[in-house]
């Protein structure tokens, strides 16, 4: 757990608003308590009870850790923990069905509604398609997660096999010590992972860390057992083999303690740089907004979950459903892009906030610049524009005139005109960094957790 609090991961998870430290916290606490060898059932059912209010991640431990506890006979210990943990499990999912929204549109499947987002992408017959992506991402995430290469330089196949040694090791580690809790939770964690509609990166994995840290390590150990009983055969074949991959392996475990230590001293300041420079440029874009337009207005913005909080106004992204990216549906996505003005004018939105760096978690450059194009033609010119933000009515909506017309209107006692037809969402959590080189360089971070070829939307 010491070693894991120094992985760039955690450092930035620490300073972001996203719950993986905390929860991992909370898993670990429980699985700790469960695995002692008088195990403290009833209090690890209810810091897993914690863990799963924080996340619902946290369900397979209700099955799991009883599981394990059954196999070994301890049916006392399995019915403290299973009973501790349930009524939040119960509490919570009452809650979510009397509060639910009934809309089925993909606002609201989004932002509201995982179990209904999830059924709108993820089908019995797409099912194949999204579990061999997610393994996919599965594995380069964990890889990802223990090497830490992007500060360095991105390898996909270094992070398939770290990840599969990982694994191994913690089987293997498992079966030598009779530790299986955690493991078992694990196996659970990683199975509603790859089912889920967004692909599973490093974010996503960090619960698993410690696990797949100490079967990384183990995994290393048994390859260094087998090399030392190469050498002492004294054939000559043997000394090679056990010489050369004797130097893959120093270089490969020096690779990890460099990537690791740019990641933390060089690539993350950087980074975090990055974004408040990106942050600096949209700030006058923020004020222009707050000044001159009602408390009411409602706001299309990608970034909406900062727009909201620099502006005080509602706004509300187009989401991109995973399914497309599964599929690759390239010619899908461009015409949702094309109907963003649409979109905006269906969800009451009266205003289109754009910048250059738009879609940097999914869609990349290429479709910021497509969206501006389809906003130039469908809408008036710009309200506001920078090198790097622009502002403009939606198109179609009457309720918004000019610029000057915003200011008078605002100050004066008629504000009704301004409000939504249909009530907009409100701003979700801001996101962490999902990183690579590219977008660094290109200062548009990426967000972990997103669907194939990108990073995902929100923390789901």
């Amino acid at each position: 757990l010491a070693v894991a609090a120094l992985n760039p991961m955690a450092a930035l998870l620490s300073i972001s608003l996203m719950p993986e430290l905390w929860f991992t916290a909370l898993l670990m606490a429980s699985l700790l308590l469960v695995s002692r060898r008088q195990p403290l059932a009833l209090l690890g059912g209810l810091c897993a009870a914690l863990a799963y209010l924080m996340k619902p991640a946290a369900l397979p431990l209700l099955f799991t850790v009883p599981l394990v506890f059954v196999l070994r006979r301890q049916y006392s210990e399995s019915l403290r923990f299973f009973g501790a943990m349930l009524p939040a499990v119960v509490a919570w999912q009452w809650w979510v069905f009397r509060h639910v929204s009934s809309a089925q549109d993909l606002v609201a499947l989004y932002y509201t509604n995982y179990v209904g987002f999830q059924k709108f992408n993820v089908s019995w017959e797409d099912l194949p398609l999204v579990v061999w992506h997610n393994l996919d991402a599965y594995l380069m995430g964990i890889g990802k997660l223990l090497t830490f290469d992007v500060a360095l330089f991105e390898s996909k196949h270094l992070e398939r096999v770290v990840a599969v040694a990982a694994i191994a090791g913690a089987v293997r580690l498992a079966r030598r010590t009779g530790e299986w809790q955690y493991p078992a939770a694990g196996a659970g964690f990683s199975a509603m992972l790859l089912v889920w509609h967004y692909q599973p990166d490093h974010r996503f994995v960090f619960p698993l860390y410690p696990l797949l840290l100490a079967g990384f390590y183990s995994e290393i150990k048994n390859v260094c057992f087998t090399l030392r009983a190469a050498w002492r055969k004294r054939n000559t074949s043997d000394r090679v083999a056990a010489v050369v991959v004797g130097c893959v392996l120093t270089g490969l475990v020096g690779f990890v303690f460099s990537a690791s230590a740019v990641g933390l001293f060089g690539f993350l300041p950087r980074l975090l740089q990055a974004y408040a420079e990106d942050l600096n440029l949209r700030l006058p874009a923020y004020r222009w907004l707050a000044a001159s337009t009602p408390p009411s207005a409602h706001v299309f913005a990608y970034d909406d979950p900062t727009l909201f909080l620099y502006t005080g106004r509602r706004a509300c992204g187009l989401p991109i459903p995973p399914r497309l990216f599964y599929h690759d549906d390239q010619a899908g996505i461009d015409r949702l892009v094309d109907q963003a003005p649409q979109f905006a004018r269906q969800q009451g939105l009266q205003y289109l906030f754009l910048t250059s760096s738009d879609f940097y978690r999914d869609l990349h450059e290429a479709r910021a610049r497509r969206l501006q194009q389809v906003v130039n033609q469908a809408a008036a010119p710009a309200l506001y524009q920078t090198a790097t933000a622009s502002i403009y009515a939606v198109p179609g909506d009457h309720s918004v005139g000019s610029a000057r017309a915003f200011a008078v209107q605002v100050h004066g006692d008629d504000v009704e005109a301004f409000k939504p037809h249909v009530p907009a969402v409100l701003a979700a959590p801001v996101k962490p960094a999902h990183f690579t080189a590219a977008s660094l360089a290109a200062r548009k971070p990426a967000v972990p957790g997103g669907p194939p070829g990108s990073g995902p939307g929100r923390s789901r």
